[in-house]
């Protein structure tokens, strides 16, 4: 496989224009989009009201996995803007955003667990 077709397979591939569509809230088409996303530059441009320290410790968090930084990101969300958020996120384009949204119900102290599956299952369905 020549050196080029090489390079536009991983996330240097993704053009600027893209990314930056990725991180204003456009959806993913592929794993490789949704793995390149920059989660604090998405939170900082999808979350009204969220405050630069959690944007901080997304940031300081970028370069661990995805498995680690979307329940970081609920987190953060929950801790500042509280459980309602999902309601807001559910419905958003992107599928990270829509994700997150997922996150921020798991962690939910005061819902069953037939309660957060009810409200993951309507997450998926725009």
């Amino acid at each position: 496989m020549s050196e080029s077709k090489t390079k536009k397979r991983g996330a240097s591939g993704i053009g600027a224009e893209r990314l930056a569509q990725l991180n204003a809230g456009a959806q993913a088409i592929t794993l490789t989009e949704c793995l390149a996303v920059d989660f604090a530059a998405l939170m900082g441009n999808i979350v009204p009201g969220i405050d630069d320290d959690a944007l901080a410790e997304m940031t300081s968090a970028a370069s661990a996995g995805i498995s680690r930084r979307m329940p970081l990101a609920a987190r953060l969300i929950g801790e500042r803007l509280g459980p309602s958020t999902f309601e807001t996120l559910k419905q958003h384009s992107s599928d990270t955003v829509r994700g997150w949204a997922c996150f921020v119900v798991a962690a939910g102290e005061n819902m069953t667990l037939a309660e957060r599956l009810a409200a993951i299952r309507l997450a998926g369905r725009r």
